[in-house]
């Protein structure tokens, strides 16, 4: 049984909510999410809309970007979306290092936005892995049930079951 619930929990997905709050962001300032390190693979998934004031970026990038980012030097965002409101989901196939969620105010005037960011950890399964995981808990599933119908019947039909030999005990063979 605990085969079949591995291959159970190898096919359910998993979802952390890391964070789902109002951030006020300062004209020209930028305010971050430390994701931290991944371990394994996950994808990003940060919703944001602007509830007032300008537009603002947002950007899934590493902790190195976001360090470039901190002293004014050039980086490169893993992904970014500059609006009033939308999404990015970014997947950290082979993830090494930290990473983060920055948000960016540019314009004259103070933004407050609404901040939701998930680490979705259940999409690593491949379509053709997933439906092997199905088709061999359903294997052992249908085989027990077979295996558990043919029993009952038997027992049903005053059939005879198998059952192992009745031992004598040493005392009974002597008198024999």
């Amino acid at each position: 049984m605990p085969f079949l619930a591995g291959l159970i929990l190898l096919a359910l997905s998993g979802r952390v909510e890391v964070v789902d709050q109002v951030y006020q962001i300062p004209a020209a300032d930028w305010r971050y999410v430390d994701l931290g390190p991944m371990r394994r693979p996950v994808i990003i998934k940060a919703a944001f809309s602007v509830e007032s004031g300008p537009p603002v970026r947002l950007m899934a990038l590493t902790r190195s970007d976001l360090d470039r980012m901190s002293h004014g030097e050039p980086y490169s965002p893993l992904r970014a979306l500059e609006s009033q409101g939308g999404s990015v989901e970014q997947r950290i196939a082979q993830p090494v290092g930290e990473y983060a969620v920055a948000l960016e105010n540019r314009g004259s005037q103070p933004a407050s936005v609404h901040l939701r960011i998930l680490l979705d950890f259940g999409d690593q399964l491949s379509p053709e892995r997933r439906l092997t995981v199905i088709a061999v808990s359903l294997a052992v599933f249908f085989g027990l049930v077979g295996f558990s119908a043919v029993r009952l019947l038997r027992v049903a039909n005053g059939g005879i079951l198998i059952t192992s030999p009745k031992r004598t005990s040493f005392h009974e063979q002597s008198d024999r």
